[in-house]
Parts: structure tokens; sequence; C-alpha cells
């Protein structure tokens, strides 16, 4: 394969008369001509990682040449680890390296990224050019090329990565905006052949069109979208047995924001989504007025067209430093767009939530409670309610002692909707969490002192036929930490001791672990060394039994040369022994090198 090379003497056909934005254009084009042209080498070049989502902005390309708009950066690395353990299986080879390399190309704000990585053990190559993809911007004008993803509302294109083109438009001295997109949003992926296994399950190729139109005004904005996805039901070989079939849908979407007064707010969105699950079915014609009837030029519904909605709702007040709000969502039973990459539906669910701030501000509140249910239809053997609540608070005692605690409650209740249902009982499940976080700081020109203690409490209950379950049928976990960090602040020393409980108490049986830990770092040469060691120790308890002492010691020196070289050694020790079970011991060191321009 011949080396890529751009000759410009090669442009001598670009029409004399072209304007400057149009040779932009054309140099663009035959960028990306020559890169899919050259193939892997250009793959290398231009697509080795997923660009960034962020447009590119060429407004002022071609004022600056070329070599002084790019931008290169990167760094190469590798390191040196070796493993032993005894009274155990080795947990990984003896030996082992790797390297790594990065390159990061920004011409005119387009960022072009590469990575590779080597180990003793395999190389795994990273080419985000697989998926490449640009945004150049123009002044009003962004342009969406190769593998790209778009936002037109929550429930119609989401996000979701496409690979083809877009455009998005803000169109000078008007209030509107307009978006569109096409290109293909799944890959065909076809049947293994006879009796192999296929590592990833069939897929009809998916195509996807779109446009979104918004109007902004002084108090709010409105927009509307139309999407439009179909499988191509020739791409792959179906076989009689599979169950797969090519579907389509087309969503319809408004959005709106408004505000009302000083105050008040509302925002939300509407959609309508007909999903055709078999696409090769006869359609079929309603004369009912309806969705299908009154959009049957774009979808084309047949036996398998199902009808559904989403619709979410926001209002909210606020007034200085407290605000108050509302939330809705309803989404339909078999509600589906193929422009979102997960849409949970069947639920409908009300949140009411509150933020307030008192005693100067010193005192923050929010909480929130909300109910949740699903079987929408009513064709469900069970309804499940769900009960969520949270609540937290942080109060400034003073410019030392901060103290913080959050509260959060769920509660799952399933309950048998049809009365045939003789085998299904009353179930209800309630998780609850508790936590509270004290802080003490204060700090002097030499010295500083930090004390942290933390606890938290996690308890899940289940109540079956009206008895209450707790640890019977459900599982508590406790976790207390005190740590205080003691700072010489013209040496750089920091010297920090902590003491650690946890229990976790689950049907049967009681585990606890309890121990301190130790650590100390300290800089050199103006912090161009830093060096830590650390030293914790934890004693295991099963049912109040003392099973074993598992400890650690950990330590690292680092040397930082010129902000380009880092040199890195480091090591672990763990050893663990007790009474019923082995003595195992385990050892790592480690040694890397990196280098960054």
């Amino acid at each position: 394969m011949r080396p890529f090379v751009l000759r410009i003497k090669k442009l001598h056909f670009v029409p004399k008369k072209t304007t400057q934005f149009e040779f932009r254009v054309y140099l663009l084009i035959m960028l990306n001509l020559n890169f899919l042209r050259f193939g892997i080498f250009g793959s290398l070049l231009l697509g080795l990682s997923q660009v960034g989502v962020q447009a590119q902005d060429l407004s002022n390309a071609g004022e600056k040449p070329i070599w002084k708009e790019t931008k290169i950066s990167g760094g190469i690395g590798g390191s040196l680890v070796g493993y032993d353990t005894r009274g155990q299986v080795a947990q990984r080879p003896p030996f082992y390296w790797i390297l790594n390399a990065n390159l990061n190309i920004d011409v005119y704000g387009m960022s072009i990224p590469f990575s590779a990585t080597i180990t003793s053990q395999n190389q795994d190559f990273a080419q985000p050019f697989n998926q490449f993809g640009l945004s150049p911007k123009y002044k009003w004008v962004t342009a969406h090329l190769g593998f790209r993803s778009m936002q037109f509302s929550q429930y119609s294109l989401a996000g979701l990565t496409f690979l083809g083109a877009g455009v998005e438009l803000e169109i000078p001295e008007t209030k509107l905006t307009v978006k569109a997109m096409g290109g293909r949003l799944i890959k065909a992926i076809p049947l293994a052949p006879g009796i192999e296994v296929a590592s990833e399950a069939p897929a009809f190729e998916r195509w996807g069109y779109g446009a979104n139109v918004g109007y902004k005004y002084k108090t709010g904005q409105i927009g509307f979208t139309v999407f439009k996805g179909e499988d191509m039901h020739n791409s792959i070989n179906t076989d009689s047995l599979l169950l797969l079939k090519p579907a389509e849908n087309v969503v319809t979407a408004l959005t709106f924001q408004q505000k009302i007064g000083d105050h008040w707010s509302f925002n939300g969105e509407y959609a309508l989504s007909a999903f055709t699950k078999d696409r090769r079915l006869e359609t079929v014609e309603s004369n009912e007025f309806g969705y299908q009837n009154n959009f049957n030029w774009f979808v084309q519904s047949n036996s398998s067209t199902v009808v559904n909605s989403a619709f979410t709702g926001n209002i909210a007040y606020t007034i200085k430093a407290n605000t108050f709000g509302i939330t809705y969502r309803r989404v339909g039973p078999e509600y589906q767009s193929m422009g979102a990459t997960f849409l949970n539906n069947d639920v409908e669910e009300i949140t009411g939530n509150v933020g307030t701030s008192i005693l100067k501000r010193k005192v923050n509140l929010a909480g929130s409670l909300g109910f949740q249910r699903n079987n929408l239809a009513e064709n469900l053997y069970t309804d499940d309610r769900r009960v969520i609540g949270s609540a937290n608070v942080t109060w400034l005692v003073s410019k030392k002692v901060v103290l913080s605690g959050v509260y959060s409650n769920y509660r799952a209740t399933s309950d048998p909707s049809a009365v045939n249902v003789l085998d299904t009982i009353r179930f209800v499940q309630v998780t609850a969490n508790y936590g509270l976080v004290a802080t003490y700081s204060t700090a002097n020109e030499k010295i500083g002192h930090n004390v942290v203690l933390s606890n938290n409490y996690q308890q899940a209950n289940s109540v079956q036929e009206g008895d209450l379950q707790t640890v019977e049928n459900g599982s508590e976990f406790y976790n207390t930490n005190l740590s205080y960090t003691l700072g010489l602040l013209k040496t750089g020393i920091n010297i920090t001791g902590a003491a650690n409980y946890n229990q976790f108490i689950s049907p049967g049986a009681v585990n606890e672990a309890i121990g301190p830990t130790l650590a100390i770092s300290k800089p050199f040469f103006n912090k161009a060394l830093n060096t830590m060691v650390a030293y914790s120790l934890f004693n295991n308890y099963l049912d109040k039994v003392f099973l074993d002492t598992s400890s650690n010691i950990m330590a690292s020196l680092g040397l930082n040369v010129k902000k380009h070289h880092q040199v890195k050694l480091d090591g672990r020790f763990m050893a663990r022994s007790g009474s019923q079970s082995n003595p195992i011991e385990e050892i790592q060191a480690g040694l890397s090198y990196n280098y960054t321009f």
C-alpha cells in the first residue's frame, strides 16, 4: 500500500471563481474522500475514535495556515508488573508488561484521537475511527457527518448514534431553529450459518429519518418533531423459525416550555408513536378518525400496528431560595421509539419536590415524594405500585463544622389483579437508607486538621401475607468510618488515621469487619518526588466468631521530570491468617514510565 500523501497541486481543477466558504467545503470533502480512499491508513489518521459531539467551528478556517491551526498532543508509556502468592491459586501471571500510546490531533477545533494498548497477553488497538464523525460549523449552520448523535426530544430521537448526516440551523434574525437527520441506526447482523453460534443477536438493518422545528419567544419555546424508523426486510436472510420481524415506527412529538410571571414555569412533552411490529403484513385502511388515518401518507399501518402516547409535564414555583414542583409522567403500555435507546413504558407516576434554605441559608433542605404504578391497560396478572421518598439536609454550623444527612425510602407493592390467580400473594418490599456525615476542618499557616465521621445504614424488608419479615427475609448493612488528617503545610506532610467498622446481616448470618488504617504522604524537591505508605488491618467475624485477620501494606514513589516524564514505583503486600483457614500471602510490585507531549 503506498503512503498517504495529500498533494495540494492536485486541486488545480478547483474553479477559479470560488468563494472562501465554497473552497473550505470543497477542501473538507476532498479530505474525507482521500481518507476513505486510502482505507486502513486513513482510518489510523482520521477515524480511530469517536470524535466529540461538540461542533467544530470553521468560521475562521483559512485565515491562518493549517499548520498554525493544528495542535498535536499525546503520550507513550509502559509498565512492568511482578506478582507472587502463597497459600492460594495465583490470581494473575507472575510477570507481565503493558505498553500504551495515545495521539490527539486538533485541527480547527476538530479532535482526532488515536490510542493503542499492547500487553504480554494480548494487544488491543483502539481505533475510534471505526465510528468516525465530525460536526463542522459555519456561522449559524452546523453539519453532522458520519457517526453522530442528535437530540430532538425525550420520546422521539433521543441521542441515539446513527451513521449518516444531519444539520442544525439557527436562522439569524428569526426565532426559528431547524434540525434534520437521516442515516443508519442499526447495522445488519445476519444469521449464523448452519449450527454456528452467533456472537451477536441477528438484526435487520435499520434506517431513520427525522426533522425538528423549534420556535423561541420571550417567555418560552415550542417545538415539533417527526421521526420515522424502518427495518430493511431484505437486509438479512430470515429463517421461518426465527421470530425476528422487520418493524416500522413513526413518532410525532410536541415539546413546550413556558414561563408564567416571575415565579411560575411549565414544561413538558407529548408524543404519539405508531409502531408496526411486522411491516410485511398487508396494509389495513381505517375509516375512523385517528392518528393512523390522519398520517396514512406517512404511516403504513397493518394488523400489527400499535399506537401509544407518552406525556411528561412539570410545573415549578420559585421564590427567592424556595422551589416547589410537581412532575407527572405517563408512558403507554407498548410505547416504543426507534430513536431512543431505552424507554421504560407502561408506567404512570407523579412526584412532588421541595427545596428551601433557612437561617440565612445556613440550612439547606430538599425532599421529594412520588407514587408510581404500572398495568395501565389492566391486562397484566399483577399490579405493581411504588412509593418513592427522599430527604436531605445540610447545616453549615460554622466555618469549621458541617453536618449533612440523607434519607430515602422505596416501597414496592405487588397485588394480584385477576381473581383466578390463586397462587399469587400480596408482596411488599421496602428499602430504606440513612446517611449522616459530620466534618470538622481548621487550618492556619503551619498546620491543618480535618476530622470526618460518617455513618450509613441500609435496610431491605419484605411483607408477605401481612407478616413483616425483616432480617429473616431481608438484609441490613452498617458502615461507620472515623478519620483524622493532620497536615503540616510547610513540609507538605499529610498523616491520616482512620477506624472502620462494617456489618452485613443476611438471613442466617452476620458478617463483621473492624480495623484501623494509617497513611503518610510526603513530597520532595518542590513536589517533583511524591512518596506514600499506608497500612490497614481488618479482623473478620462470622456470627461473632473470629474468622481471620487481613492486613495490607501499600507504598508508592512517583517522580515528575519537567512536566513531561513520570516514573512511578509501587508495591503491595497482603497477608491473611486465621485459626480456621490456611494462611495466604500475596505480593505485587510495579514500575511504570509515561511521557506526555
